[in-house]
C-alpha cells in the first residue's frame, strides 16, 4: 500500500466516520479492530504480515504474525490516539485492509 493509497483511506474514514468495528474480508482472510488489537482471522493457518498506517498514510508498525487456530492477535495499544489503517497480507497475496480509531 502507497502513502497516496493510505491516505485516500483515511480520507474516506474521516468523513465517513467510524462507529462501528469494520471488518474487512477477501478470500476467507479477515481483519477487524478491535479492544486494542488488530485480529485477523482465517480458516487456514497462515502467516501475515500486517502493517498499520497513519492518517496521514506513514507507515507506523509492520509486524509479521501466524494465524493459528483461526486467528492472530496484533496488540496495538501502544500507539497514539488517531486514526490508522491496518494492512494484512498472507503468503499467498490475498489482502485486507481495515480502518480503526484508537
Amino acid at each position: 500500500m502507497t502513502e497516496k493509497q493510505a491516505q485516500e483511506i483515511m480520507e474516506k474514514t474521516i468523513i465517513n466516520g467510524i462507529e462501528k468495528p469494520v471488518i474487512a474480508s477477501a478470500n476467507g482472510l479477515r481483519a477487524i479492530y478491535g479492544n486494542k488489537q488488530v485480529i485477523v482471522k482465517s480458516e487456514e493457518d497462515d502467516p501475515v504480515m500486517v502493517s498499520i498506517y497513519n492518517a496521514s498514510g506513514m507507515l507506523v508498525e509492520q509486524t509479521s504474525a501466524i494465524i493459528k487456530g483461526g486467528r492472530a492477535r496484533i496488540d496495538v495499544s501502544h500507539l497514539d490516539t488517531g486514526l490508522y489503517v491496518a494492512r494484512s497480507i498472507n503468503e499467498s497475496g490475498t489482502s485486507v485492509s481495515c480502518k480503526f480509531r484508537k
